[in-house]
């Protein structure tokens, strides 16, 4: 009795192994379909997005401030010297250096006067969260990278007393 068991355990075992391997292979196909509205393929990972910050920083008489520099908050997790770095023009303006493959958690903007008195007085820092940003597409992507986003803000910094 035990070497019938055996047999047909064994038996049942190489079956269902042999329709599982038949029914993987099968499943799998050689078109790639790149669009998820025709049925699109599994991707592993998460989705990235690139964005350039840009933008312009006034007092709170609206006249530009020069100096200001701006940064992305990564908190401990890059080195500080990795970071991008932008500085407002006489203008106000600023272009931040693109910021690539950023997941979910876009970091906030931070927005410091490191030049002290110069360029129109001291001034309070501020920050900017995602939100906050007109968003504008610029590059459509493909599969997990959403594409090439600019994002624009005009910030009002208060002076200090």
């Amino acid at each position: 009795m035990k070497k019938t068991t055996t047999f047909f355990a064994t038996c049942q075992r190489w079956i269902v192994g042999s329709l599982l391997a038949l029914l993987g292979f099968s499943a799998c196909s050689e078109e790639v379909i790149d669009d998820p509205n025709k049925g699109g393929y599994d991707m592993y990972g998460s989705p990235t997005t690139d964005y350039i910050v840009t933008g312009r920083v006034i007092d709170e008489a609206g006249n530009p401030i020069r100096g200001i520099a701006v940064k992305p908050f990564f908190g401990n997790l890059i080195d500080p010297q990795m970071v991008p770095v932008a500085y407002a023009d006489q203008n106000g303006m600023f272009k931040m250096d693109t910021l690539k493959g950023l997941g979910l958690a876009t970091p906030p903007i931070l927005f410091t006067d490191e030049d002290g008195k110069e360029n129109g007085g001291e001034f309070l820092n501020d920050t900017l969260r995602y939100p906050e940003f007109e968003r504008t597409l610029l590059e459509k992507g493909s599969g997990w990278h959403e594409g090439l986003y600019e994002l624009k803000a005009e910030v009002k910094l208060i002076k200090k007393e």
